[in-house]
């Protein structure tokens, strides 16, 4: 049975305590890649794309690709293997060339960027904008902030459809190829946006910082050179990432929305469930009540399902989801899917096995 979803931890062996949210099988066109990159005779891909003519065209082809689908000039994309790393270098970049007041973001970011935050000097102000029980953000605070700004929450899928006034960071992280085409960038002050291949489907340890020319960013690295520093990243998969964006770019979207539908409908008639948002597109969190995520996951688990939990942010706190708690919703029983086109002939088996492991993991309470 393909897996619906993934489960939020990394640290163990065990097939329930991986991460399968950002795994996604590969494509014949994808297999046929990397066939010819270790073809070319290294075992490292790195070394399989050198300084020749084609393979710098293909590279180029790539990056244009992934930056004409969100919308932004190539030129300003530099790819990274670490996403804290791409964050650090769009925030302190922008504070440190700016003259900021303050900076305000929203209770549910990512814990990279909560980090990154809570390391600043304590004489720069912070402001956080409060977020409702539908998953929009209900105000933003002073409009002199740097706002770091997430388009898209990527536990639950709730997309942001108003912007806040002031200098941005956008965070579309979790965001979908065209979320940004929906805003009008070029009229916009947006300093930085960050993207994760996996996003699209793409491959993990691929992440996208654009700076905007437009305005000020200073590398806050220790270094001699102002530059924007790249950190060696993976030609093998940029390129890779572009194949899997065209992948994605073809697929019926339709059909995913359907998908998340059809689980939403059979699993609203349990008691006691909390469905997170409204139209969330190729994600979906669902939390029962008098249920607990692990005990859930191993009865699915024995049926051939795998799925993430909320029920924990991070292998390294072990505490209820932050995004859940602020918008008012159960952190505990937390089911989080993903729609995918290998996954979708079996979401109604799935939806109806999940009410069926509910109903037993409740009935032992």
């Amino acid at each position: 049975m393909s897996p619906v979803t993934t489960t939020s931890h990394d640290q163990s062996s065990s097939p329930l305590n991986r991460n399968f949210q950002e795994s996604v099988p590969l494509t014949s066109k994808e297999l046929e890649f990397l066939d010819l990159s270790f073809a070319l005779g290294d075992s490292d891909p790195r070394w399989s794309f050198g300084p020749g003519a084609e393979s710098a065209l293909r590279l180029q082809r790539s990056l244009e690709t992934i930056a004409n689908a969100w919308g932004l000039p190539p030129s300003t994309l530099t790819f990274f293997a670490d996403r804290y790393l791409a964050f650090y270098l769009a925030i302190n970049g922008v504070l440190i060339a700016n003259d900021f007041p303050s900076i305000s973001l929203s209770t549910i970011e990512k814990k990279e960027v909560l980090a990154i935050i809570d390391g600043l000097p304590d004489s720069l102000s912070r402001h956080h904008y409060s977020v409702g029980i539908d998953g929009i953000f209900d105000s933003f605070g002073d409009d002199q902030s740097l706002h770091i700004f997430q388009i898209r929450n990527g536990e639950t899928g709730i997309s942001q459809r108003r912007l806040p006034d002031g200098a941005l960071i956008i965070d579309a992280t979790s965001a979908l190829p065209g979320d940004l085409c929906e805003f009008d960038l070029a009229s916009l002050p947006w300093h930085a946006i960050i993207l994760d291949a996996t996003s699209w489907g793409g491959p993990r340890g691929l992440y996208a910082l654009s700076i905007n020319p437009a305005f000020h960013w200073r590398n806050p690295m220790p270094t001699l050179d102002t530059s924007m520093p790249t950190f060696g990243a993976n030609y093998g998969l940029t390129i890779l990432a572009a194949l899997q964006l065209d992948e994605f770019l073809g697929r019926d979207h339709r059909a995913i929305i359907d998908a998340n539908e059809r689980v939403r409908e059979i699993v609203s008639q349990v008691a006691n469930v909390d469905i997170a948002g409204s139209d969330t597109r190729d994600r979906l969190s669902l939390s029962f009540l008098y249920t607990e995520s692990e005990e859930l996951q191993r009865s699915l688990y024995a049926k051939g399902f795998l799925f993430d939990s909320g029920s924990a942010c991070s292998s390294s706190q072990l505490e209820p989801s932050h995004v859940l708690t602020r918008m008012g919703l159960l952190s505990h029983g937390n089911v989080r899917l993903r729609f995918r086109p290998e996954n979708l002939a079996s979401v109604e088996e799935f939806a109806h096995a999940l009410i069926e492991a509910v109903g037993v993991e409740r009935s032992r309470r």
